[in-house]
């Protein structure tokens, strides 16, 4: 999928040479990168070395069309030592998302630019209607689409988290990128995300925030797998004279995937899996690794015995008991202890320990969308995915991001008119 639109890149046939065609399309025979925003229908040349080159039209195209040396392929991608092999499947920094800040202004000018993009990403197979499921479609003056087969007039924000907004979708965008390109990300009030945007509220930002937190988390990603620890943390205020499950913090359930540990014995992380439990100890975190961790794979936890119905259930289990460890649990299970770590820190300095317990699960979905991304060489990946999942999010009015309703993807939990507004003093 390239950017303001869907395209079919096609292949030259190797009998013409790569010269005949960069000058057929009117470019320099000087390899230099083409922003997608002005591709021509012809030659996208992308590195100094070697690189990458799009021939073609669009994705529906008649033979007649199709210069006869042109066949249909995919994105090719071409060394000086004449070679030519797939590029790699995913999407491309600078062809389908932003790469710096400065490229983010020369792609996102205006309100049309912005609709543009997301209508690529909400329709990446060309438009489809939401009420009968016809790709066929035309532009009005208001820059809806009508379905030529059922008349329905529909937007690209109607349905998702910008469904009915007043403000200018490039500020949205700002705010996206803002959010996404910090790896601390933001908050409404201590980053002043109200004023830097111009929204005019501490509790538009706020909700803006929350908005983008639910769409954070795809519900159909994938399961953890290979080896797996899970364990349990708290989160709370200070509990003077009581440790643990005895007092009034809150748990949360931790899966994290453990790919082992390098030469100078440094702890290799993958993945991780964040929940909120009603109770501490309760058959809720078996329940969360069921349901987080692919069976097969290998889990490891402490010496609980709930847990050991796992190994009846598809999975290799195995444990430590705390009690009997001549090890302390940061060792025996460093990967849950080092998440609970970092999330308390990352908590306290974003959001100076202030996040109440209705909205705690969407909090840790943020942590979770960052950490899994830690690794992106470039921050604009992290505003292409998220709002690639924005578009698919529904719109989650401020009446229930104010009640803290759970979405449909957490584990089960208690009613929320049920949970306290109580806010942390200390994460």
């Amino acid at each position: 999928m390239g950017r303001f639109g869907t395209y079919t890149a096609a292949a030259l046939l190797v009998s013409s040479g790569l010269d005949e065609v960069l000058r057929s399309s009117g470019e320099s025979l000087r390899p230099k990168v083409i922003h997608a925003s002005t591709r021509p229908t012809g030659v996208v040349w992308d590195g100094a070395v070697g690189g990458s080159f799009l021939i073609g039209g669009p994705t529906k195209c008649s033979e007649s069309s199709i210069d006869s040396n042109v066949c249909t392929a995919y994105l090719l991608k071409w060394t000086y030592a004449g070679q030519v092999d797939f590029a790699a499947e995913g999407p491309v920094g600078g062809v389908d998302y932003p790469r710096t800040y400065q490229e983010f202004r020369e792609w996102f000018p205006d309100d049309a630019s912005c609709a543009e993009y997301l209508a690529d990403l909400r329709w990446p197979e060309g438009f489809r209607c939401p009420v009968c499921g016809g790709d066929k479609a035309w532009r009005t003056s208001t820059r809806h689409w009508k379905c030529t087969d059922c008349g329905r007039k529909t937007s690209v924000t109607a349905g998702t988290i910008f469904h009915r907004t007043r403000t200018p979708l490039s500020t949205w965008f700002a705010a996206i990128w803002l959010v996404t390109s910090q790896r601390n990300g933001a908050s409404a009030q201590t980053q002043n995300l109200h004023d830097m945007l111009g929204l005019g509220s501490y509790e538009t930002a706020w909700a803006w925030l929350h908005k983008l937190r639910r769409a954070m988390v795809r519900p159909d990603r994938d399961l953890l797998s290979g080896v797996v620890e899970v364990d349990e943390s708290f989160v709370g205020g200070r509990a003077t004279g009581k440790q643990g499950a005895s007092t009034d913090k809150v748990p949360v359930m931790i899966a994290v995937e453990r790919l082992g540990t390098q030469v100078n014995r440094k702890l290799v992380l993958g993945r991780v899996r964040l929940g909120v439990a009603d109770a501490p100890g309760s058959k809720q975190v078996v329940d969360f690794a069921r349901t987080t961790v692919e069976p097969g794979s290998l889990i490891r936890t402490d010496g609980a015995r709930m847990f050991r119905v796992l190994a009846d259930e598809g999975f290799t289990h195995e444990y430590t008991s705390g009690y009997s460890a001549p090890e302390p649990g940061h060792v025996t299970l460093p990967g849950p202890h080092r998440i609970a770590s970092l999330l308390k820190r990352w908590n306290a300095g974003t959001h100076h320990y202030r996040v109440e317990r209705e909205h705690l699960q969407y909090h840790l979905d943020e942590f979770a969308f960052r950490f899994n991304r830690r690794r992106s060489k470039a921050r604009g990946m992290l505003f292409y995915r998220l709002l690639q999942q924005s578009v698919n999010t529904d719109p989650h009015p401020l009446a229930e991001l104010i009640g803290g309703t759970a979405a449909s993807h957490h584990i089960e939990s208690e009613d929320a008119d049920s949970l306290s507004s109580n806010t942390f003093g200390e994460f």
